[in-house]
C-alpha cells in the first residue's frame, strides 16, 4: 500500500482560482494496490513508462519499507487502517465480515462501523474526499464517514455508480458513464505493454 502526496500546484490568475496556501497541498491523493507487493514495483520498475508508477515515485511521497502493526490483512481492516490510521484493535473494523455479538448475525465492514476519525472526516472548511474503488465496499471505507461523493466501478456495464447506490450521481460520473469509455475496452485483450521475455 502506498500513498502519494502530489505538491502544490503552481499559482493561477486569481480569476481562477485563490492558490493553496504556502507548503499546503492543494490535492492529496490515496492509491491503493490491494495484493501488489512492494517489491513488485522495485522489481518492474526498469519497464515503467514516464507516467504512471515512475511519475508518482518521482513526484509522490513513497513509502517502500510501509508494515502494518497487525497480522489480519484482508481488504477492509487495512483499508480502515489507511483511512484512520490506527489498527483493527483501535478503529474496530476486524474484518471483511464478522459474527456480531449483539445481533447474533455476520456483518460485511461499513463506514459507519469504523470508530476512530477518517483523515477525510477532518478536512478543513471546504475540503471534500472522493473516493472510487473497484467495488461498493472499498469505495464506501475508503471515503471515510461523509465523503463529497464515492463510486464503485461495474464491470457488467463499464459505469460508474454512487455509493450507496441510493445517492445521485454527479455529472462527471454521468458524462463518463455516456461516453462508454471503459465498454471500449470489452472484449479486447490486455497484455504487456514490453516483450515477454523480459517479465
Amino acid at each position: 500500500w502506498y500513498a502519494w502526496r502530489l505538491e502544490p500546484a503552481p499559482p493561477r490568475p486569481p480569476a481562477e482560482a485563490a492558490p493553496a496556501a504556502a507548503g499546503k497541498p492543494r490535492l492529496v491523493v490515496l492509491v491503493v494496490f490491494q495484493g501488489l507487493r512492494g517489491d513488485a514495483v522495485a522489481r518492474w520498475e526498469p519497464l515503467f513508462g514516464p507516467g504512471g508508477f515512475r511519475r508518482m515515485k518521482a513526484d509522490g511521497v513513497w513509502y517502500p519499507d510501509c508494515h502494518v502493526p497487525f497480522a489480519h490483512t484482508t481488504a477492509a481492516p487495512g483499508l480502515a487502517s489507511l483511512v484512520t490510521g490506527v489498527p483493527p484493535s483501535v478503529h474496530g473494523v476486524v474484518g471483511d465480515r464478522w459474527f456480531d455479538r449483539k445481533s447474533g448475525q455476520t456483518t460485511s465492514a461499513e463506514p459507519g462501523q469504523i470508530l476512530a476519525p477518517a483523515v477525510a472526516d477532518q478536512l478543513p472548511a471546504g475540503g471534500r474526499c472522493v473516493s472510487a474503488a473497484l467495488d461498493p465496499a472499498a469505495a464506501g471505507l475508503l471515503g471515510g464517514s461523509r465523503p463529497a461523493a464515492a463510486y464503485a466501478y461495474d464491470a457488467e456495464s463499464g459505469h460508474v455508480r454512487p455509493v450507496p447506490a441510493d445517492r445521485p450521481s454527479q455529472p462527471w460520473a454521468d458524462q463518463f458513464n455516456a461516453s462508454a469509455a471503459a465498454r471500449r475496452w470489452f472484449g479486447k485483450p490486455w497484455d504487456r505493454l514490453g516483450n515477454a521475455g523480459a517479465y
